[in-house]
């Protein structure tokens, strides 16, 4: 699903941030005329589903006009708003209709203060508990440390009765993620990432990864089986937990100056005007051929080499932020031939 990026502004200075290339750097927002433009783009070839990002969309100062566009606009199939929750209760009456989605990402009171926590945990009320929107709010935590502590998103996936989770596991600062080998940094963490999903288990709630999946490799055989095990536990929940690659596809990022990017983990590998192509599909197509189809043909780490899942382009070992300086190096190599 493509993103449009309405502003970078953030109420939030989160560390671990894999937008941070834009956040907070400056006061940018995208112009109503630029936001119909972007709309227009997306919907070329019929009806769309899009998502609504940021630094954080909420601030941006005509959010409820942009969101009522979408929601007079019959080519918008469903929106998903990326949001961390805090000023909701501006938007309540947007928010609410049918066929807006709400992924909040949730951060630890000790990281973002008790004054921000409790105005998400009396948004998400009022959202799941007063308009009844369980169904389409989603929750999401981004796993930045093997120390960090994560009671709060058990406590709220416990109050609302939710047994589906967004995670992500960030990655290194990308300017060190070309020295970085990214399979040594995914067997660091699966300790982590197995007693966060037994504690999720226990609460009978089922993760997915939102991107930089691991390699299905890292695990052991036990530990494969222990992760088939809990799926099977629970068939009516989407997840990608012990999907045997780790490849994924172009997202397209528009930016407010309408230029477009693969993703945010390759926002500052290129970026090329919308209006140089005829619709969403060619774009994607553009940066599959310009990034993706390299990062599945340089390996990872040595070990990854003779991997047979890498060679049909299943695999690409996690972010391809870790590839980043060597896709950049192959790109330069063609355009000198």
């Amino acid at each position: 699903m493509p993103n449009i990026m309405l502003t970078y502004r953030c109420n939030l200075h989160c560390p671990y941030c894999f937008a941070n290339e834009f956040v907070n750097k400056q006061n940018t927002d995208i112009s109503v005329s630029n936001f119909r433009k972007a709309v227009d783009f997306l919907t070329r070839t019929g009806t769309a589903s899009i998502g609504l990002i940021g630094g954080e969309p909420t601030l941006h100062p005509a959010f409820q006009i942009l969101m009522e566009m979408l929601i007079a606009d019959r080519r918008i199939s469903g929106v998903t708003l990326y949001t961390n929750g805090i000023l909701l209760d501006q938007f309540i009456p947007q928010v609410v209709f049918p066929k807006i989605r709400v992924l909040v990402n949730c951060n630890s009171p000790l990281d973002i203060g008790e004054r921000a926590y409790t105005s998400i945990q009396q948004n998400l009320d009022t959202l799941i508990q007063k308009y009844h929107m369980r169904d389409r709010v989603g929750l999401g935590i981004n796993l930045y440390s093997d120390n960090m502590d994560y009671s709060y998103i058990i406590e709220l996936l416990q109050r609302y009765k939710l047994n589906t989770l967004r995670i992500s596991l960030t990655v290194p600062d990308f300017s060190i993620c070309g020295e970085a080998d990214s399979l040594e940094y995914f067997r660091k963490h699966k300790q982590f990432l197995l007693r966060f999903f037994r504690d999720l288990d226990s609460i009978h709630v089922m993760p997915y990864y939102d991107c930089n999946r691991p390699p299905y490799c890292i695990w052991t055989e036990e530990e494969k089986d222990w992760l088939e095990a809990y799926v099977s536990r629970y068939p009516d929940c989407f997840t990608n937990l012990t999907r045997r690659d780790s490849r994924c596809t172009p997202v397209i990022d528009i930016l407010p100056d309408l230029q477009a990017v693969r993703c945010f983990g390759m926002s500052d590998f290129i970026k090329v005007p919308t209006e140089d192509f005829q619709n969403a599909s060619d774009l994607q197509g553009f940066f599959l051929n310009e990034i993706d189809a390299d990062a599945s043909k340089i390996s990872a780490c040595q070990e990854c080499k003779e991997c047979y899942e890498r060679k049909i382009g299943h695999c690409i070992a996690g972010c391809m932020g870790f590839k980043a300086s060597r896709i950049r190096a192959c790109n330069k190599a063609i355009d000198q031939m």
